[in-house]
């Protein structure tokens, strides 16, 4: 009696903590859409009223000359895009910042090319390659720039210049 008691006491744990099995999938038969048939009716176009056409004329010209295309815009905003030049511990460098400025690139020291995804803050554009981490500090006439790397053995500076 007291082995089909203890083996009862062993068994019920397990039982009360086995998992529900999920329910049984069954297979919906597809039909026909209704979006389907609502979206081929055609939808009623509005009634425009006629005006005058010197008026009409004149206030779509007012339009396309007020609002300044948004790729303007950002292309002038960008003023870290491009490649730049110089100099830094007797090296001469290549630092290419792309069109969108989200990747930046330095070129000319051992590691080949250190590149990473870019943080800018108002002036001033970083980025991290392994344990490098490199920033460029853009002047006013957005034709120089100081950069500065830190590396594990300390820190290089220099002035670079835009090339294009």
């Amino acid at each position: 009696m007291k082995k089909s008691s203890l083996l009862r006491m062993r068994w019920l744990p397990l039982i009360i903590a086995s998992h529900r099995l999920p329910a049984p999938i069954s297979d919906v038969p597809e039909s026909p859409a209704p979006a389907a048939e609502q979206s081929a009716k055609p939808k009623p176009k509005r009634a425009v009223k006629p005006k005058a056409a010197s008026e009409s004329s004149e206030t779509s010209t007012k339009r396309q000359t007020s609002s300044p295309t948004p790729k303007t815009q950002a292309t002038s905003q960008r003023k870290f895009a491009g490649t730049w030049k110089g100099t830094l511990d007797g090296r001469e460098w290549v630092i290419v910042v792309d069109a969108n400025e989200t990747q930046g690139s330095a070129t000319g020291g051992p590691w080949g090319i250190e590149r990473g995804p870019t943080r800018s803050n108002q002036n001033t554009i970083s980025w991290s390659y392994v344990f490098n981490s490199w920033s460029l500090t853009v002047s006013p006439a957005n034709r120089t720039a100081q950069v500065v790397v830190h590396y594990i053995g300390g820190t290089s500076s220099g002035t670079f210049e835009k090339i294009n």
